[in-house]
């Protein structure tokens, strides 16, 4: 969940979202301390954002009129939203094996089809709403699909800029905390990258050794090889460094 990587379940943080609706107290015990809760919902700053505020790990802004308090967050392959309506004494976990554009569209419409139905209003105007956010969620998806095409294509047409030939990369990096990274050839005799469960293309980068992963649609992973001399000894990725595996 979020950018932390916090591993959990639907059921897991809505028992979360019940105990801050409910002053800490979850199953009848104060799990939280309710001062710790009171504060942790207070408004410290505005944002003028997509929402308006922002409080202890939480973002503040409105659904039809009501105060929510919400967090939203996710990286490669995940997503989350998190949401409650204090006033109304309900809330909403969406979580997804699916990130970027269309998990935000989604989570969004999915929370506005329970919200509204919760809060009584008219099952019409509820699909006349959805109907309107699917059709720019299509749209959306429609334009970055050409956008990305033509940046693949661009990138495509960019010289490689690397010390050794191509096989000289290839190999099993580890982090010790953050995995492996295999770089490895496909037939067409193109780099690619897996990390975990994630795997992508790699694209020409201008910079000596460096390289562009491309993970997910429209987004972009920049990959810096450690050369020393003859011999490529690791990479950085997210600020990580992984050691290169001996062959």
């Amino acid at each position: 969940m979020y950018s932390i990587g916090l591993i959990s379940t639907v059921k897991d943080v809505a028992r979360f979202i019940i105990a801050e609706l409910n002053n800490g107290v979850i199953d009848g015990k104060q799990a939280i301390p309710a001062e710790v809760i009171k504060k942790s919902q207070i408004k410290q700053v505005d944002v003028d954002s997509y929402f308006n505020g922002y409080s202890w790990g939480w973002m503040h802004g409105e659904f039809g009129g009501e105060k929510e308090i919400l967090h939203t967050g996710g990286f490669t392959g995940a997503s989350a939203l998190i949401s409650f309506l204090p006033n109304k004494d309900i809330g909403i976990v969406v979580l997804q094996n699916e990130s970027g554009l269309k998990a935000n569209y989604l989570g969004e419409i999915i929370k506005g089809i329970v919200y509204n139905t919760l809060l009584g209003i008219e099952k019409n105007a509820i699909e006349a709403q959805m109907e309107s956010q699917v059709e720019g969620l299509v749209s959306s998806l429609s334009k970055a699909k050409e956008s990305l095409a033509s940046e693949l294509l661009q990138r495509s047409n960019t010289p490689w800029n690397l010390s050794h030939p191509k096989e000289k990369y290839l190999g099993t990096y580890t982090h010790e905390l953050a995995g492996e990274i295999l770089v490895y050839k496909n037939g067409l005799d193109n780099l690619e990258v897996s990390w975990g469960n994630i795997k992508g293309k790699a694209y020409p980068h201008q910079e000596k050794d460096n390289m562009d992963i491309n993970f997910r649609p429209g987004t972009f992973y920049n990959i810096q090889f450690k050369v020393k001399e003859e011999n490529v000894t690791g990479l950085l990725i997210n600020g990580h460094e992984f050691g290169k595996e001996s062959e």
